[in-house]
């Protein structure tokens, strides 16, 4: 009879033990996270898919997908997952690019607000005075280089395009070769790129 009072004792500390490390860790909780995926200079809503990781970031291996969902027509979506052991999460998009932590305790429900991400194309008028009798190649697009003869007066389009991140702290800029007197010189001009979507404007003399 001793024994068994002890044994029943013994399961009732051991269930007491699991349960209490369970539930001061949330395993049985759940989290919900709302928000909205935008552009980040259009302000327009972005089409994708947002994934919640838990317990570290996407790229590592430790990371535990939670849980993924679309995001409505205008950007919006809603996110109800298992909760991370650790309370350490991540919201991530591939295609929108983005990837942003999450304060959070199991059993929260929280709004995120909106999440900036996205490409977006800058433009920039470039007009062109020439003054030196020089001819003149101006790299000013991605990818692209133009070249135009020595007594050439134009305006032109040229336009460049950067995600959320690289956006950040970046210049356009446009790189461009002249040949006064047959020597080649190279210049760089740097514009600071808007918060708005507003087309650049830049005059070269060459």
């Amino acid at each position: 009879m001793k024994n068994q009072k002890l044994i029943t004792s013994l399961l009732i500390v051991f269930v007491s033990v699991i349960c209490f490390t369970f539930c001061s860790k949330d395993i049985f909780s759940t989290v919900q996270v709302h928000g909205r995926v935008i552009n980040y200079i259009s302000k327009a809503p972005i089409q994708t898919s947002v994934t919640l990781f838990g317990d570290d970031r996407p790229a590592s291996k430790e990371s535990v997908v939670l849980g993924s969902a679309s995001t409505n027509a205008d950007g919006t979506f809603t996110l109800k997952t298992p909760a991370a052991v650790n309370n350490v999460y991540y919201l991530w998009s591939s295609s929108a690019g983005f990837e942003q932590s999450v304060t959070l305790k199991g059993g929260q429900n929280i709004d995120v607000g909106d999440i900036l991400a996205g490409r977006y194309t800058f433009y920039c008028k470039i007009n062109l005075i020439s003054t030196s009798g020089s001819a003149i190649d101006i790299s000013a697009s991605d990818g692209a280089q133009v070249h135009y003869n020595a007594g050439t007066n134009t305006t032109y389009l040229a336009s460049r395009t950067f995600d959320f991140y690289s956006y950040q702290g970046a210049t356009y800029y446009i790189s461009y070769k002249t040949y006064p007197g047959g020597v080649e010189a190279d210049s760089t001009r740097y514009l600071t790129l808007p918060s708005t979507p507003d087309t650049l404007s830049t005059t070269i003399r060459y």
